[in-house]
Parts: structure tokens; sequence; C-alpha cells
């Protein structure tokens, strides 16, 4: 017997209580998704998305109530920043089939204040805007090029929406689009993902406040497909964040110095599908740094996609998540920090009504350890082969522990197919969820048998996953059908092996004792056929009745030995010369297509 021990590794570190979800909100329906959020002077927030065809902005208070409602339809609006004057700024691009940018002034009532479009001969696609000290703005986004490829692509306009510049960056490979971040010096870091046929890299372009480029930078990732987002860090550096595929797919961190040096990368997540938000990370005022991701299927016990808030230390070590969702999927797609320290997250939900997609907003406390996860050391698919046992370890540390299967033990043995977690908390109260494990359990060789008489016995019930079956009936004989029907030479006791060969268990066997007393008939048919002795011509007549499919014959002398065996077609008749056989009882035999069976007996003389 194999065992298998498997011993936690953990990811994370102490933490001190449980977070708390200060409230979550939900708007609209049935068919909502979510583009933007921010905090508004008053400790409220404004929010945008769609419902159904039409842009959705909503102003709430800091209760997440809503104050006011606006559906501006004229364009595919998805940026929202604030502006200086306490108003609102809307960004996208126009609805048609060669798109342009649009920007859209609201003020602080959600009224019009001017709307500019700006048209240009390539398709584009937006993603956000800045305000810059000037009271301008910036909007990037991507744009069609020559020969079918994308560059990042950038407009600077004044404070009433004028077009001052646009510019591109980019290589001549595919750039998925630009993302900005305002540095200290008033330039700018635009990062994209770019891929030339290869694997693709994190691209990094840092200008000037006219957009001139100072230095361009690509930093290799492991399968990186997640458009990088830049945060321009007080000390000048700069963290960019993206996605990478490879372990499901997980968020990536790159902190840089102010030239674009790397200091560290880091991936987070799990077995399951980890993916960032449009807004990247924050330099967190609790210190660290923060982002939103998806999380499906990795910890605990999680059924579809939620919200998590992750929380590094400043060289990228984990110090606290915190998941939110429900039964069915809850996923983000931006977040801010507030001004208190909390966090804002931004989303939709499917868990809240079947089949309803809302757009959802939570609100998150700054401290708390939330629920904290790590992995159990294995990979998140693994088989167990019969008679083994496959050992889970949470690791100590933990006042108490209760796995999915309701087990309390800090080891938990496994013999089962099913899928496995552990729920552990330590001694400050914080709960940490496990990574999933799904086993499957490959049963090892097995048999039963139905003796239909003293020779004639029916084997059934091995493993139907093997690839091959081997029988030895201890008789001499073998076969190496999954359930064969054989008969055995008479009295006596035989030993039955079965040697199967299952896929990623090898070659196992298992054995068994067979006792054979007497003679004795089986149940039998009397509609197989007929079969009867010729004495003139010394010989036997065997006849078979089906008219469809073949009738085996076996004749037997009367200590059950086989004498003659043979094969006929449907409604045939066999002669058997019978010619040196001693005389005296014989039995025979007749097996049908669907195996069950004639049994007889004829007294042949010689």
């Amino acid at each position: 017997m194999r065992y298998i021990v498997i011993t936690c590794c953990f990811l994370f570190l102490a933490c001190v209580l449980q977070a708390q979800v200060r409230w979550a909100k939900t708007f609209a329906g049935p068919n909502d998704d979510a583009c933007q959020v921010r905090q508004t002077p008053d400790g409220g927030f404004i929010l945008l998305g769609s419902a159904g065809f039409s842009n959705y902005l909503v102003r709430t208070d800091s209760l997440g109530d809503t104050l006011w409602s606006r559906k501006p339809n004229w364009a595919d609006f998805c940026g929202l920043i604030n502006t200086a004057d306490g108003g609102f700024l809307l960004t996208g691009t126009t609805v048609s089939s060669i798109r342009d940018f649009v920007s859209y002034k609201l003020d602080a009532n959600g009224d019009s204040v001017w709307a500019h479009v700006y048209l240009d001969t390539l398709d584009q696609g937006h993603y956000t805007a800045l305000e810059m000290d000037d009271g301008g703005f910036i909007l990037t986004g991507y744009t069609a090029t020559i020969g079918n490829a994308y560059d990042m692509y950038v407009l600077r306009t004044d404070p009433l929406g004028d077009l001052q510049w646009r510019r591109t960056y980019g290589t001549a490979n595919f750039d998925l689009g630009a993302m900005p971040a305002l540095n200290r010096d008033n330039g700018f870091m635009f990062a994209t993902t770019t891929n030339a046929g290869g694997p693709s890299e994190f691209l990094a372009v840092v200008t000037d406040d006219a957009g001139v480029v100072l230095w361009t930078r690509t930093y290799a990732a492991p399968d990186a497909i997640g458009g990088a987002v830049p945060t321009a860090l007080a000390d000048g550096g700069y963290l960019i964040c993206g996605w990478i595929a490879g372990n499901g797919y997980d968020s990536y961190l790159i902190r840089t110095d102010s030239v674009g040096n790397p200091l560290w990368a880091r991936s987070y997540g799990g077995a399951g599908f980890e993916t960032r938000t449009s807004r990247g990370a924050i330099e967190d005022l609790n210190g660290g740094f923060t982002f939103v991701t998806s999380t499906d299927l990795s910890y605990g016990p999680g059924t579809d996609r939620d919200m998590m808030l992750v929380r590094v230390d400043d060289a990228g070590n984990l110090t606290r998540q915190v998941r939110v969702g429900g039964l069915a999927e809850d996923m983000p797609r931006y977040f801010e920090q507030t001004r208190d320290g909390s966090y804002i997250l931004l989303g939709y939900t499917l868990s809240h009504v079947p089949n309803w997609k809302e757009i959802y907003l939570v609100r998150i406390d700054s401290v708390g350890c939330g629920e904290r996860f790590f992995d159990l050391g294995i990979a998140q698919w693994d088989t167990i082969c019969g008679g083994d046992t496959l050992w889970l370890d949470a690791g100590s540390g933990f006042s108490s522990y209760l796995w999915s299967n309701g087990a309390v033990s800090q080891r938990l043995a496994v013999t089962v197919a099913d899928t496995y977690y552990v729920a552990a908390v330590d001694s400050n109260g914080c709960l940490y969820y496990s990574s999933l494990v799904f086993v499957e359990a490959k049963p090892g060789p097995s048999f039963n048998l139905v003796n239909q008489g003293n020779f004639l016995v029916n084997f059934y019930g091995a493993p139907g996953n093997a690839l091959s079956w081997s029988w030895d009936f201890g008789d001499g004989q073998i076969d190496s059908l999954k359930n064969p029907v054989h008969v055995f030479p008479g009295a006596g006791t035989y030993v039955v092996c079965l040697r199967t060969e299952i896929a990623g268990c090898g070659t196992q066997s298992v054995c068994d004792t067979l006792v054979l007393a007497g003679l004795g008939l089986p149940a039998t048919r009397t509609d197989l056929g007929s079969v009867r002795f010729d004495a003139r011509a010394n010989r036997l007549l065997v006849q078979a009745n089906d008219l469809e499919g073949r009738t085996k014959f076996v004749l037997l002398d009367a200590a059950g030995r086989r004498v003659k065996e043979y094969l006929l077609e449907a409604n045939t008749e066999l002669w058997v010369n019978t010619q040196g056989y001693a005389g005296g009882v014989y039995f025979y035999w007749l097996e049908g297509r669907d195996h069950t069976w004639q049994v007889g007996k004829v007294f042949i003389v010689n």
C-alpha cells in the first residue's frame, strides 16, 4: 500500500482582526456592468456603468444610497473622473464603425456643461482620463494603425476640452492600449502589453508634460496577457500591475525605480482565474500597495468568481486579502481607496437575484485580516489509486480546523473522490482557507462472481476504467474480457486472479479462491437448440435455433471435463463424430448470444 504525505506551504504571515464589509449595494439590472467609481468631495460616490444598452451614472451618499442618476446615451462612456470644480468628466468613444474619442463635462448635479468629439481617420478604443494641474485633461486608449496593429493613443486637452495635442506610442507589434500615471514631475508613464508574435511583455513609456518620450522599457513576464496599468509612487518610482497566464490567470506586480529599473516582480493567485481591475494597484494610505482582483475556485468554499482585495507590503509580500461574493459570479471592475483609508469596490453581481446581473458597490474597512489563504502544497487535481491514501496536512499553528468533509484534525486521510479544503482559525481569530484539491479515485481491481453451476461461473464487477483486463482462472485457462464467463474442468479449488492496468496507477492484481464441489447444473433454457445421439452413424447432431446470432456448444464428460467446443452460426446444425469416445453419460451446454444457457445430458453408446 502506498502513502502520500503532503504538508502545506503558507503564503501569508499572521493577521490581526477579522475584516468587515462595511456595506454593499446593488443598482439597476437585469443585464448590467460597471466601469469606474470615484469618491466625491462630500464623502459620497459617483459610479459609471451600463444598464442594458444604456450608460448609467449614479451619485450616492457615503452609505451608497442613491442621490440621483443619469443615462447619457449619445456615446459609449466607460471613463469617469472628478474635476476640480466639483463636477465630473465622462470619457469614451462614439458609437460607430470607426470610433472616435469623446469627452463630456458635467456639473455636480450631473447636468451638461460641454462635450467634444475628437475626429480621426482610424478606429480608437478608450480606457480612462486624468485631470492635470492646469485643469486640462489627458485621455488614453488605443488606435488602429496601418497593417491592422494597434498603438497606445493619448490626447491632451485644455480645461474646456479643446484638443491641444495627440500622440501615439508603441512598437511595430500589437500594443493593447495606454493606461496612464501622472508622475511627480507632471510627466506621464503610459503602460500596455506588447506582442510581436512571441512571448508578450509589459511595455512602459515615460514622457514629459508635452508627451515627448524620455525613456521606454519592456519587462518580461511569464505569459503576460493583461494590459499593464502603471502607478507613479511617492519615491519617484513606478508600480506596474497586469496579469499573466500559466497557473490559471494570476495578477502580476512589477516595482521599478524612477528610471524604470525593476526592483522586484511578484505574481499573486491560486490555480483559478485571478485578474486585476482596470485601476491597477495603488500606493496604500496604510502602507504598502493594494489592488483588487477576481478569484475563482482557488481557495476555500468558493463556487464562482468573487471580488478580492489584496494588500502587500513595500517588498510585495502579502499582508491582507478580503474576499467578497456569493454563490454566483461577482466580478470586480474598479476600486478606489477612500480618504479614511477604507476601500470602495465596483463590479457586477449575479449572486443576489438568479440570472439578474446588477452593478455591485462594496465598501471594505481599512483594517482586519479578512480571509487568509494558503496552499496545501499539492496540485489542484490529484488521483488516488485503489488501496492508496492521500494525506493532506494543514500545518500546525492553528487553534481549530474544519475540513470540507467535516473532519476537525490537522491532517486528513483521503481515500475517496471529492473536493477538499480546510478552514483554519488562528489564536487571533483570523480565518484561513486552504487551496482546493480535486481528488479523483481510481478503484483497484476487484470482481464478483455468480456460480451458475459447479463448473459454469460468470465473473463481473471488474473496474470499467481499466486499460486492460487479464484473467487467470487457475485451471490453465486465461481470458482478456472485462466480464468473462468460464467453464471450469470439474470440481476442485481454483485460485482466480485478475490483473488490470489503470492509467496513472500502473498494473495491479487481486486474487480470490473459488471452491467448486459436485457436478451440478445451472438453471437452463430449453429453446436454444437440441442435441441428440445418432447410434447408427456414431455421432451427435447439434441444432441451433437462434435465427440471428451465434450459439456456442460445449460437451463435457461425466467428471465435468471439457471434451469438445464449437461455435455454430445462426440457425445451423452440426454433426460431431463420437468414434473413440467412452460410452456413458455426457453433459452439454448451449450458450446464446445473450449469455444465457441451455444445459442437458446425452447418452453415447460405443
